[in-house]
């Protein structure tokens, strides 16, 4: 029979090994020997961790502190609930351990980034300031910094601390993606471009693909058939699916593969390309050279002077479109489709709730029809008895379905999502909700989108203020209705 140190050292050696059910079956009873071995606790709290168990994690650490309130199980504590996403509690337990440790830089930024999460701003900057302070080298510090200030709209700063950030890493992905993202947002279309290929290289890099043939450079293509393969969302799809028609007059030919759900419309819409089904192998193609769909506009030197096809380069199937109105639409009333919920883990900013729009669905001669396919349907279940909101969303299995239904509105009221895109690249008549902070590509101040001519913007005046936003709304939507 193994004595204590000896099973102590056995656990110790099936943990190292990944073998944690045996070690944690060890360490319990260790444990139950030795009740008040906060090291014991510290240990259980790594295999919790290593099961994605964090509530389980959290209270062997609450167990180690109250035996032994050492600074590093706080920390450990911290990171915990930063790892679930508890962000208050996290800034409570790094509180906690600045007080006992005031100029670990760790805690000091690791408090900015709890800040940030719960957009809490000026904390933020003020702690990444701090841990700036103590240790000025730190290049992922300065770049968290610029993130901070991006949400201010503050790009003199984000420009500076980026500048800091990449002179002390020059190759540092997301610094240089983020500061082609500025560049692009404030018309600097030449840098930006540039420093937008980096977002190959990020930690949450998208795939680059590594074909034999040479991925295009901007040389001669005239007689070369190039493959052009989407990123990203469905939007970015959409909105750089315009360059398709300017690529195809300087090359042989064109094949693109678009996402699944972008397919038909895409075939429907007569593209001078051909459409490659996403079930096709790439390898499996014939071609010379390749580029990714958003690298195009960067060869193509387009800034926002020349953009090409800002509205009906995409197109409704008619047949589809007269059956959604006879189904749907053979009304009177003006029709107005909404979309309020993108992916709520992508992006927290862009939501707005749909009871925003309760009040647009009271106005007279007005008819609501709702877009929203996945996220945010939820809400359409508890919606007023006198709030009339039409589910026109449930009956689209692609985007041909919903440019059919589109086809039929006379207004969209979208925030941006790839309804936005959409429904500009179709010619609708669309106001766009944009939070304070928004995507580069709806650069700054202007109601008017450089890529759609029928779009326009509206732009919180106050970061997470939608009542004001949707007051403007409602006012032009009168206007309209009066006219």
């Amino acid at each position: 029979m193994l004595n204590t140190s000896e099973k102590f050292q056995k656990a110790l050696e099936l943990h190292y090994a990944g073998s944690i059910d045996e070690a944690e079956l060890l360490y319990e009873e260790l444990l139950g020997e030795m009740p008040q071995d906060d090291l014991l606790l510290s240990y259980l709290s790594l295999i919790a961790i290593d099961k994605k168990d964090f509530d389980k994690a959290i209270n062997y650490t609450n167990q180690a502190i109250s035996i032994n309130p050492d600074p590093k199980y706080y920390e450990d504590l911290a990171n915990l609930y930063y790892d679930k996403k508890d962000f208050n509690k996290a800034i409570e337990a790094y509180l906690q351990v600045l007080t006992l440790d005031p100029n670990n830089h760790n805690i000091l930024f690791n408090l900015g980034l709890s800040f940030l999460s719960e957009d809490r701003v000026d904390e933020a900057i003020d702690f990444f300031k701090k841990a700036l302070s103590v240790n000025p080298d730190d290049a992922e510090i300065y770049y968290n910094l610029a993130l901070a200030y991006v949400e201010k709209c503050e790009f003199k700063e984000a420009i500076n601390s980026l500048n800091h950030s990449i002179k002390i890493k020059p190759d540092y992905p997301d610094a240089n993606f983020l500061l082609g993202c500025i560049f692009l947002q404030t018309s600097n279309f030449e840098e930006g471009w540039k420093l937008y290929e980096w977002r190959f290289f990020k930690k949450d890099a998208i795939e680059l693909l590594n074909f034999s043939k040479p991925r295009w450079d901007g040389s001669d293509i005239k007689d070369k058939t190039i493959y052009v393969y989407h990123e990203q969302g469905y939007g970015d799809s959409i909105m750089f699916a315009r360059f398709l028609p300017l690529l195809s007059t300087i090359s042989k030919k064109v094949l693109f593969k678009p996402q699944a759900g972008l397919e038909k419309l895409f075939k429907e819409s007569n593209l001078p390309v051909d459409i490659i089904d996403n079930s096709v192998p790439s390898f499996n193609l014939e071609f010379d050279t390749y580029i990714h769909l958003l690298s195009l506009p960067g060869i193509l030197k387009v800034n926002q002077y020349n953009i090409p096809f800002k509205n009906n380069y995409l197109k409704s199937n008619k047949e589809k479109t007269n059956q959604y109105k006879q189904e749907y639409f053979n009304n009177e009333q003006f029709k107005i489709g909404i979309a309020w919920q993108s992916n709520p883990n992508i992006e927290k900013k862009r939501p707005i709730p749909l009871k925003y729009f309760y009040k647009l669905a009271g106005l007279k001669n007005i008819k609501l029809y709702s877009l929203q396919k996945g996220y945010g349907i939820e809400q359409l279940d508890n919606i007023p008895e006198e709030v009339e909101i039409i589910n026109i969303g449930k009956t689209f299995n692609n985007f041909s379905d919903t440019a059919a239904a589109i086809q039929n509105l006379d207004l969209v009221i979208t925030i941006d999502t790839s309804i936005a895109h959409l429904s500009g690249s179709l010619g609708k008549s669309t106001l766009v909700l944009l939070p304070y902070s928004p995507d580069w590509r709806w650069l700054l101040d202007s109601e008017n989108s450089i890529w759609y001519d029928s779009l326009k913007l509206y732009r919180q005046k106050t970061p997470g203020d939608w009542d004001e936003t949707m007051k403007r709304i409602l006012l032009d939507i009168k206007d309209i209705l009066d006219s």
